[in-house]
This record gives C-alpha cells, structure tokens and sequence, in this order.
C-alpha cells in the first residue's frame, strides 16, 4: 500500500485538492 499511494498522489491532483479542501468544509459545516 504504502509504495502505490505516491503514485496514486501523483495520478490525482484533484483528488489530494479535494483531500486539502476538506477540513475546510468540514469546519464550515460544523460552524
């Protein structure tokens, strides 16, 4: 698992985005 998930990383920009967008929203959601 480990020795995929860098190449998985790098096949999904949108996806690590979505990952950094997400403690945001969860904040927002929780305010």
């Amino acid at each position: 698992m480990n020795d995929i998930s860098p190449r998985l990383y790098l096949a999904t920009p949108p996806l690590a985005d979505a990952a950094a967008f997400a403690p945001a929203l969860h904040e927002a959601l929780a305010a």
